[in-house]
């Protein structure tokens, strides 16, 4: 699925994304903070990874819940159900 969903991104997008993806499993669910997210990604500054999930959001393939971003599986670029 995560290479479906990936379709239309770029690949700064996937990056963040897929370590979303990663990080959510991994903590039961939690979002990754916007800082977690900048180290692991290498961005220098926050409102760089703040800009590439705002299109992301756009895209479909994150969901902005209470000031987080949460990736969601299954979706493709276009926000439809990945099959």
């Amino acid at each position: 699925m995560a290479t479906k969903a990936a379709a239309g991104m770029t690949p700064c997008e996937t990056q963040i994304w897929k370590f979303m993806l990663r990080f959510q499993a991994e903590h039961q669910g939690l979002a990754p903070s916007m800082k977690e997210i900048a180290d692991a990604c290498g961005f220098g500054t926050i409102s760089a990874v703040g800009n590439h999930l705002s299109r992301l959001a756009r895209k479909g393939a994150v969901m902005n819940r209470n000031r987080r971003y949460l990736a969601l599986r299954g979706k493709d670029s276009a926000g439809t159900k990945a099959s």
